[in-house]
């Protein structure tokens, strides 16, 4: 291979990607706005349209979609932010169908059925944007059901353990993404990855600051850090050793270092009134925290870079 050849594919490698990157970004922009715009003409016009011409004006736009993305095929980038598009369609007919007829149904089966009834779509398109779209419905259906259900029946000294189960069931999300991955056919985003990651480290971390700022029982306290040591362990172990991943481990540093800060400023306004001075401590000691992770992370990095070497 010649030196000319050499330094062209740089060069060619990082055109490409900001190709792809833009082609993305607009595709994702216009999508998005004409979406916008559908929804805000029936917001606008709304009182002005009878229900048969709604139902048949979203109908319409499903159908459309759908023959859309069979031309296009869901192996091209159009045709999955097409079907992506037609899913949203989805939650409009089913929140259409609810205001029409006033189902007296909760808010959190709108999302559940949302999410049922595209489920096939989410596994034929391998479209990392949309199974993000699908566990975000799951997630919004987690909390609505919380909120509408199950705290007017427990107390909310029982929230962490429901909490601690939507965490696992993101977990168990993020295990078979995870798995998923070494499939070469199987969607590689990673910054999907990132997100997928970042959904039950979310959740994990709430969950502590639910349990340290309400002050739960102390049969609550220990099996969940007992719980929250174990999972952060095992991801900062495996994206650690078995897959290297510096994004995660810091989402992991930065959930760690949120629930340090949450348990310190509890115990200080707890016990002191608040005054400049502790006001000067606390900001010494959060950078001193910043800048500790951030040495842990340099030293991560370098050492995996000496290992590639």
């Amino acid at each position: 291979m010649s030196h000319t050849t050499l330094n062209t594919i740089p060069a060619t490698t990082e055109r490409q990607r900001w190709f792809n990157f833009l082609n993305y970004g607009w595709l994702i922009l216009g999508t998005s706005h004409l979406l916008v715009g559908i929804f805000f003409f029936f917001a606008y016009n709304w009182n002005d349209l009878g229900d048969i011409t709604k139902f048949i004006i979203v109908q319409s736009l499903l159908i459309i979609g759908l023959i859309a993305v069979t031309i296009l095929n869901l192996k091209t980038l159009s045709g999955k932010i097409l079907l992506m598009a037609t899913a949203l369609v989805i939650g409009a007919l089913f929140a259409l169908f609810g205001q029409v007829y006033q189902s007296p149904a909760d808010s959190y089966t709108l999302f559940l059925t949302w999410a049922v009834a595209i489920l096939g779509w989410v596994i034929l398109s391998n479209f990392a944007a949309l199974w993000l779209f699908w566990l975000g419905l799951l997630n919004l259906t987690a909390m609505l059901y919380w909120e509408q259900f199950v705290s007017n029946i427990y107390s909310s000294q029982q929230s962490p353990l429901y909490f601690t189960i939507v965490c696992c069931l993101n977990l168990l999300a993020f295990g078979v993404w995870t798995y998923l991955r070494k499939n070469k056919h199987f969607a590689h985003e990673e910054w999907a990855y990132t997100i997928f990651a970042i959904v039950p480290i979310g959740w994990l971390t709430y969950t502590a600051i639910d349990i340290i700022t309400d002050s739960q029982p102390a049969e609550y306290n220990w099996w969940y850090w007992l719980f929250y040591i174990i999972v952060s362990g095992l991801i900062w172990f495996y994206f650690r050793v078995k897959e290297f991943n510096l994004a995660i481990l810091t989402v992991v540093a930065t959930s760690v270092n949120i629930c340090i800060t949450a348990w310190y400023l509890h115990t200080l306004f707890d016990r002191f009134s608040f005054g400049t001075g502790w006001a000067i401590i606390i900001g010494i000691m959060l950078l001193a925290q910043s800048m500790i992770t951030l040495k842990i992370l340099q030293e991560v990095s370098q050492r995996q870079k000496n290992v590639q070497k």
